[in-house]
């Protein structure tokens, strides 16, 4: 138990600047409903957008969407539409009431109008009537699955493109990832194609970098192991790059 708790004691070292900001227990939960696994996530959307500092409001906000919406089930991706209004309503200083009581002509997210033209399924009891006729402006919403009227998909062909796209043989695990996560996927292949895999690096040389004298070994493949020693660092040039000398 003792060498277990070494290793994550290392470990959560070096992923601390991704953690969430969360340092203990809370009751809050119970107020906002924000799954854990999006809390992290809904807060860094915030802080990139610059609301870090509106943190608890987004929380209050948070909780009046999801009452909005009729208290539903929220897992991934009904939570990030509920997250995806909470920061649009308080990026704009609108409050959740007023989307029903005003007048105020409003763009809506694309996710929020998409879950109310039922393309996520039905939640338990429906819609709520009112929240749904506004944001749909008129427009059918349907009540089928979502999945049931999808056009057939020819696997075989869409391997080929993105193998041409790439330049590169895919797995059937990645044609999967495609499909699910078109453009996600193909901005992993690029970064792969233009950096190899990374995932041999370890994690404090790949987030950190090497310091002065230090030396790591990388496997690459099996039975063949580089050995990398940072003895020097040039200066940067106008682009902001370094040039990498290796020494035989």
């Amino acid at each position: 138990m003792g060498l277990l708790s070494d290793y994550w004691e290392v470990v959560r070292e070096y992923y601390a600047p991704f953690e969430s900001i969360q340092k203990s227990s809370t009751a809050e939960v119970y107020h906002h409903e924000i799954p854990g696994g999006q809390f992290t996530n809904l807060f860094q959307q915030a802080h990139s957008m610059g609301l870090a500092h509106r943190w608890h409001e987004i929380t209050d906000v948070y909780a009046d969407v999801n009452q909005l919406f009729g208290d539903i089930v929220k897992v991934t991706p009904s939570s990030k539409v509920v997250g995806d209004l909470t920061l649009f309503l308080v990026t704009n200083n609108i409050k959740a009431q007023d989307i029903v009581n005003s007048d105020r002509d409003i763009s809506f997210p694309t996710s929020v109008i998409e879950f109310f033209e039922g393309r996520l399924g039905q939640p338990t009891g429906g819609f709520p009537k009112d929240i749904q006729d506004k944001l749909l402006r008129g427009a059918t919403a349907s009540t089928e699955r979502p999945g049931a009227n999808l056009p057939p998909v020819d696997l075989d062909k869409i391997k080929l493109t993105i193998e041409e796209r790439i330049s590169r043989h895919i797995t059937n695990e990645e044609l999967m990832s495609y499909l699910m996560y078109p453009d996600v996927f193909i901005k992993y292949a690029e970064h792969r194609k233009k950096y190899d895999d990374v995932s041999v690096i370890p994690t404090d040389v790949f987030f950190y970098g090497l310091p002065m004298n230090d030396e790591v070994t990388i496997d690459i493949e099996e039975g063949k192991t580089l050995i990398f020693k940072l003895v020097a660092i040039s200066p940067p040039n106008e682009e902001g790059g370094r040039k990498l000398y290796r020494l035989l």
